[in-house]
């Protein structure tokens, strides 16, 4: 793989990256590797971007980015790799050349995105799997109290971190779960329980 600009990012975009990187997929398949990397496009808001990344089951985005990350780190839209650095406040970052995506299209996510009135509407604070009985106990009842049973992948509730209060939207059964905290979104799609 061929890499353009590396950029070294910290604080707000080394969050929003971290987070983006999540919804990543290690995959060999070439068919699949637009589900291994971070898709920079530009937003509405002009001279802004936004990152969106899927492996496939979720997909989180970060609408905008930081304005740093198009005028102090350079960042232009297209495939960035997202590489773990040594300090836990920094991340590192790739630019893919053009000429290794082979075409890759990211899927039109939009089009994912529930719209209209949810069904229901809740709040959901975080899950940690470190043992403590509360948090389990909050994690059944957010469960729990949805209008059909919903199964979830558990380690998807935990990767959006526990720190903050996301707004939960459901929009019925076999439909993806929208997790909206700030300029951050989730879409979770559900585990087929049939």
């Amino acid at each position: 793989m061929l890499f353009g600009k590396f950029i070294e990012a910290e604080g707000a975009l080394a969050f929003q990256l971290r987070f983006l990187s999540k919804a990543t997929m290690e995959d060999d398949d070439p068919r699949r590797s637009f589900m291994s990397d971070i898709y920079v496009e530009p937003c509405e808001k002009e001279n802004e971007l936004l990152g969106v990344t899927t492996d496939g089951r979720r997909l989180h985005l970060v609408n905008p980015l930081e304005k740093c990350a198009a005028e102090v780190f350079g960042m232009t839209p297209g495939w960035w790799r997202f590489f773990k650095n040594s300090s836990s406040k920094r991340v590192w970052v790739a630019r893919i050349e053009d000429s290794q995506t082979n075409g890759w299209n990211f899927p039109n996510w939009r089009r994912i995105i529930p719209e209209g009135t949810p069904e229901y509407t809740t709040t959901f604070n975080g899950f940690s799997s470190s043992g403590e009985r509360r948090g389990y106990a909050e994690l059944a009842k957010f469960l729990r109290d949805f209008p059909e049973i919903t199964a979830i992948n558990l380690s998807y509730l935990q990767d959006i971190g526990i720190d903050y209060e996301w707004c939960v939207e459901w929009y019925g059964n076999n439909k993806p779960l929208k997790f909206i905290q700030s300029n951050r979104m989730v879409l979770i799609q559900p585990i087929q329980t049939d």
